[in-house]
Formats: C-alpha cells, structure tokens, sequence
C-alpha cells in the first residue's frame, strides 16, 4: 500500500485571519503549506515561524504578482484564499482554473458580479470551492466563552424561552 502525498497547499494572504488556516494545515499530515503569498515580508515571516512552531519546514514566499505562474509551475493542490474580501476572485479563479480545491474565508466576494465570476468558474471547471466561516472557532472567541458563557441572545436572535 504506497501512502498518498500531502497535498501541497498555498496559503494568500498572511493577515491575522489566516493564522488560523495556516496552523490548521501545519498540524495535519495529509498538506503541507509550500508557498505563502503576500505583499508584506513581516507577514510571511510570521507565518514562517507558525509553520516552523509545528516542525514544518519553511515555504516558499510568494510575491502576489507571481500568484498565476507559480500556482501551475509549483504541483499546487490547494489554494487557501484569505486576502482583503474584495480579493478573493483575484485567486480564488486562477487557483479554480488551475485545478486547485480552494477554501476562502466568509464573505467569498464583496459584490454580485464577482460572485458571478466564482460560481461560473466553479461550474466550468467543476472545482471544489469551500466558504469557511473560521471566526466561530477563533481561538480568542473559544477562550471568551469559555470563561464567560455564550454571548447573550440579541433581539434579532431568539434565546432558549422561544423554542
């Protein structure tokens, strides 16, 4: 029996959202993040060591500008697009077209138009596109309800007393 190859993962975008994407995918055997891609050589530097804090070796950096090239040069098999939400189809359709899986952070797009693009794209493609909603499980959240409960309800959400 041969033992599948991690996926080879990308993550864009290094902002603070995306630690969580980064730390998710450095802990599980089946990917390895080779590339992070960013304008901000801090960013990536920071998501160097998260990756280096779980005994993963460094990946490559990315210059945004580079995004499409590499992407297809580099065996990528899963783009992780977590860049400013109007960005998202900048990467989320090239990674598509390449035949990447891509996760992408809520909201997918800031616009009905770009919407259009992505879903079309997934549908031409027949790609595997996944809308992770990652700030119920931000660990600061997590650590907020443990020490004090659930939020309380607001008047748009019902509480307990309307089921």
């Amino acid at each position: 029996m041969t033992k599948a190859r991690p996926a080879r993962a990308v993550v864009v975008g290094t902002g603070s959202g995306s630690q969580l994407f980064t730390t998710a995918r450095a802990g599980r055997r089946r990917f390895r993040v080779v590339a992070l891609c960013d304008p901000n050589p801090a960013r990536i530097a920071h998501h160097q060591r998260l990756l280096g804090q779980a005994g993963k070796p460094q990946a490559a950096a990315w210059r945004p500008g580079d995004f499409e090239r590499r992407l297809r040069t580099e065996g990528i098999d899963e783009a992780v697009a977590t860049t400013v939400d109007a960005q998202h189809d900048t990467y989320i359709v090239p990674a598509l077209e390449a035949g990447c899986r891509v996760v992408t952070e809520k909201p997918m797009t800031t616009d009905a138009a770009r919407c259009r693009t992505i879903l079309r794209t997934v549908e031409v493609t027949g790609g595997d596109l996944a809308v992770a909603f990652n700030y119920r499980y931000n660990p600061v959240h997590t650590r907020a309800r443990l020490d004090h409960g659930p939020p309380p309800t607001s008047p748009c959400t019902p509480g307990p007393e309307a089921s």
